[in-house]
């Protein structure tokens, strides 16, 4: 293509571009542009327009009302956990990955980006203002900081200047002292911002007419207003943003939705030239349009960035970087219904009941008088006030005209409107759990529980089409993105758990499953319901047939399950995930301790059948050595028996000789005596 041709090509581009931007939904002069503004009008309670001067000019909040209920339980749904959306694995070898995919895009949702303020600000613009949109892009650009040091010596500034990534803007010495000091300023270059999500007011974001979803749409657009230097700081040079000129015709900052939402008090939008050239705003274009560019007969996909009349890039791209929802699908129809569409009329009809209601009791309590023109001094009667006189010239100059008091009918018609906004959008006092009647005992337990699940279900389904749509369409962007641009290794701590994931190694994907949580019931019944399977897996674990269908990761899932249904985010503090390094390491302790446990326990085993062995072969010698005892005993006692014996009979003989020896004696003294009588007898 040709030089000329290709300012051809582009002229052209730029003016399909135009055309399209003119016609396109959510323009300033389209009629959802005027709803969007209606609805925000009415959320922050701005006058209808119908007001008369001396009467009531009270208004209802039943949008705001009605939105505010509902957005706490989308919160509920979609931010409380760490898991947003779950990617499925498309076969039992990609179950590891899909799992990574889910942990590390999760990550970048909630952690590198405000997902909580995200989610917040998306759900809202669907609710109140038809459509939500979110726009996901990866930044190439790095992150600087600009670093200012004062009073450092030479070694301290090689330290400071020493990294690659360390850029020495200013540098100056100081004077006068005893060593050399000097004021530093460096410019720190950090990583890649890398992947980036950001709410889009919607009257910045343009969809062709017919469209009715963003993938299919044949032309979309991002207008946002933008320096100068917002422009050079996203990559463009400066001869290409040196003369830009915004078009006239389209303007964001002046639209019919900016009016409404800042009550039309700082909408002025200044986009003429200003004293500092950098800071002069344009309105930047960045559009996304179908068309053959390059002339080979099929239409791409051509990402056209304008200024005006000048195009800043021009490229073929794979996707738009958006996604959006609706709260109530209209079928074939790109905006359908807002939860601010049910309950306007509602909203202005329950104004002007009351503001009759309260006109009625202005006129109760300082009514309308009849009054003789000239009988009556007309200062006195108009002055009302506590003990005041009107002066008459005559008695009966002034009747007081009697204003009728309205009757039930009007509360009665308060009530109806309640029970129609109620009856539209599910929200009402009961489904909220204020209403004390609802819980009396002429209201079955039956009754109420049906109204509550009714109320429930209609915003279950508000959170299934959030899902299914703007989360499912967002994630999906979100890993392409990744897929395409992030070829890094990174860590990154996880439910207690440090994963580490690489995503050039992941697999092209298109189906998701949106995590929301949904119960029936309340917290209560979930945990209770929770609790029986809880205890069912306690059951199984410990039947031999059937504990291998239930592991660690189960319970633990359960657990988790229960923490969130109590809005705790992260169930690591009350429990420990299974498949963390401190649970391994405490399992691999618990293990390495019941070894040696069992080690110790055999060994203790061995020593005590050692000691049963040595112990039977001590009551064996025991029992030889009582036998040897007995038999040594038995000798003895049969030696002692017969020494006994021989002792008996010595005894005996010895008694026997000792009778025998006293005998003799007695006879040797008596043969003595005799002999000494025979001597005595001889001697006389």
């Amino acid at each position: 293509m040709s030089r000329r041709s290709k300012v051809q090509k582009e002229d052209e581009l730029c003016a399909l571009v135009d055309s399209e931007l003119s016609q396109a939904i959510g323009a300033d002069s389209s009629a959802l542009s005027e709803q969007r503004a209606k609805a925000m009008e009415y959320y922050l309670g701005e006058p209808y327009g119908n007001e008369m001067e001396g009467q009531s000019h009270v208004r209802t909040r039943e949008v705001l009302d009605t939105i505010e209920w509902i957005k706490p339980e989308l919160m509920k749904i979609f931010a409380s956990g760490t898991e947003t959306v779950r990617f499925e694995p498309e076969g039992p070898e990609d179950v590891d990955g899909a799992q990574q995919a889910t942990d590390y895009i999760n990550y970048l949702f909630n952690r590198k980006n405000p997902g909580f303020k995200i989610l917040y600000q998306w759900i809202n613009d669907g609710l109140l203002q038809k459509n939500g949109v979110v726009k996901a892009w990866w930044d190439d650009s790095a992150n600087k900081v600009r670093e200012n040091y004062k009073g450092l010596t030479e070694i301290e500034v090689s330290m400071l200047t020493a990294p690659e990534n360390v850029e020495v803007v200013d540098f100056a010495p100081l004077e006068g002292g005893e060593q050399p000091l000097f004021d530093v300023t460096i410019l720190v270059t950090g990583p890649q911002r890398g992947l980036r999500i950001e709410n889009i007011p919607p009257e910045e974001f343009l969809i062709s007419k017919g469209a009715t979803c963003i993938n299919t749409s044949p032309f979309c657009a991002h207008i946002s207003e933008k320096t100068i230097s917002d422009l050079r700081t996203m990559g463009y040079s400066n001869s290409e943003t040196e003369d830009l000129q915004s078009s006239s015709f389209m303007v964001s900052t002046d639209s019919l939705e900016r009016q409404a939402r800042y009550a039309k008090d700082d909408t002025d939008s200044d986009l003429s030239d200003s004293r500092d050239d950098v800071m002069r705003k344009v309105v930047y274009e960045e559009c996304y349009i179908r068309t053959d560019f390059d002339g080979d007969g099929i239409a791409e996909l051509r990402k056209v960035c304008k200024v005006g009349d000048a195009i800043l890039a021009n490229d073929e791209v794979d996707c738009m970087p958006f996604a959006g929802w609706t709260p109530i699908i209209i079928s074939h129809k790109w905006a359908g219904l807002s939860m601010a569409d049910l309950v306007m009329d509602v909203q202005l009809i329950q104004s002007q009941l009351l503001r009759n209601v309260l006109n009625n009791q202005y006129l109760t309590n300082n009514g309308r008088y009849a009054a003789i023109d000239g009988m009556v001094n007309m200062d006195d009667l108009l002055s009302s006030r506590a003990h005041g006189v009107v002066r008459m010239k005559m008695a009966g100059a002034v009747t007081r005209l009697d204003t009728p008091q309205l009757g039930q009918s009007a509360f009665q018609m308060l009530e109806y409107m309640d029970r129609l906004r109620e009856k539209r959008t599910g929200v009402s006092e009961r489904s909220q759990g204020l209403d004390p009647r609802s819980l009396g005992a002429n209201q079955a337990a039956s009754a109420v529980n049906q109204v509550m699940t009714a109320a429930q279900q209609r915003i279950e389904l508000i959170a299934r089409v959030f899902g299914e749509t703007g989360l499912t369409d967002l994630f999906h962007l979100m890993y392409k993105l990744v897929l395409q641009n992030d070829s890094s290794k990174s860590i990154f701590r996880l439910r207690d758990v440090y994963v580490e994931v690489n995503p050039s190694d992941w697999r092209e994907r298109s189906d998701s499953s949106v995590v929301v949580g949904l119960g029936n019931g309340s917290k209560e019944s979930e945990l209770m319901q929770l609790g029986v399977i809880f205890q069912q897996q306690l059951q199984l674990s410990q039947h031999p047939a059937f504990n291998s269908i239930v592991s660690r990761k189960n319970v633990y899932s359960t657990t988790e399950d229960m923490v969130k249904v109590v809005n705790k985010a992260n169930a690591g503090r009350y429990f420990t995930n299974p498949e963390s390094e401190e649970a391994k390491a405490y399992r691999k302790k618990t293990e390495d301790q019941q070894a040696a446990q069992g080690q110790q326990a055999q060994q203790m085993a061995e020593m005590a059948a050692q000691l049963d062995a040595q112990k039977v072969e001590i009551d064996r010698l025991k029992a030889a050595t009582d036998q040897q005892y007995k038999d040594r005993m038995a000798a003895v006692a049969e030696a002692d028996a017969s020494t006994k014996a021989k002792k008996v009979a010595v005894d005996e003989q010895k008694g026997f000789d000792e009778t025998a020896l006293d005998r003799a004696e007695l006879e040797l003294e008596y043969e003595i005596e005799k002999e000494q009588g025979r001597a005595v007898a001889l001697n006389r």
